[in-house]
């Protein structure tokens, strides 16, 4: 059996919370069984509540309307999910048509308003939010761009062609990248538009887990080394368990 979760999906399988929640939980009981720590790190909050709380049962997809939905665009999405459920557009990500989309499936699969399938309460696991000063953070955004382009995405994007599935391609800087390959975009251009992506996406990441954990922050601002960011996690866990 393996000891992590990275790399173990061909890039052009989908995959989902569930999916992830099934695959992983065996593998943290494995290593706990050998009084070694599972870390569970970084991603989003949904795949986190699929592993730790579970998920609330939801209408499975309906090929039909997922057809019919599929063909409108993104504002036409929202102000259907706005009919349909005037609170529901507060709690979906209005920028990710995917979401927008599942949320109406739910919505009008159920006819149920979708509060009702988020009412989960914030999750006792024990864990810790790592945060960094606003202009750090964007700094360091910034530099591991960079350093993606230099050790060659532009080439693993490319080789990767028509491939990726449905989740893979929807990862941050897969579509940029993409743009740039067919001459849309230059560099310059398609770096920015990649850590405005992954800005937004972090900035996202801090609201959830503030509000749906309870997890102590660590400020790692000014640490600049891995291991010394690992060592104040590990120590911060080890006060929480003694506490």
């Amino acid at each position: 059996m393996p000891h992590h979760l990275v790399g173990c999906v061909p890039v052009a399988e989908a995959f989902d919370a569930q999916r992830y929640a099934s695959q992983a939980r065996p593998l943290i009981d494995e290593i706990l069984a050998r009084s070694r720590v599972a870390l569970v790190v970084g991603g989003t909050g949904l795949y986190f509540r699929a592993l730790i709380d579970g998920l609330a049962p939801t209408p499975p997809p309906d090929a039909n309307l997922r057809a019919e939905l599929n063909a409108l665009d993104l504002p036409a999405l929202i102000g259907r999910l706005r009919a349909a459920d005037p609170q529901a557009p507060a709690q979906v990500d209005l920028q990710n048509k995917r979401r927008v989309t599942r949320a109406l499936e739910i919505v009008e699969g159920s006819g149920r308003p979708l509060t009702e399938f988020r009412k989960t309460p914030p999750s006792s696991a024990c864990g810790l939010l790592l945060i960094r000063d606003r202009k750090e953070l964007h700094q360091r955004i910034a530099a591991n761009v960079r350093a993606m382009f230099d050790q060659g995405v532009v080439e693993e994007v490319r080789a990767l062609g028509d491939s990726l599935g449905p989740t893979a391609s929807r990862a941050i800087g897969v579509r940029e990248i993409q743009a740039l390959i067919r001459g849309d975009v230059s560099r310059a251009a398609c770096e920015e538009a990649i850590v405005i992506a992954t800005r937004q996406y972090a900035k996202r990441q801090l609201t959830w887990f503030r509000h749906q954990t309870t997890f102590q922050a660590l400020d790692l601002t000014g640490s600049p080394l891995p291991s010394l960011a690992v060592e104040s996690a590990l120590r911060a866990l080890r006060e929480f368990d003694a506490s």
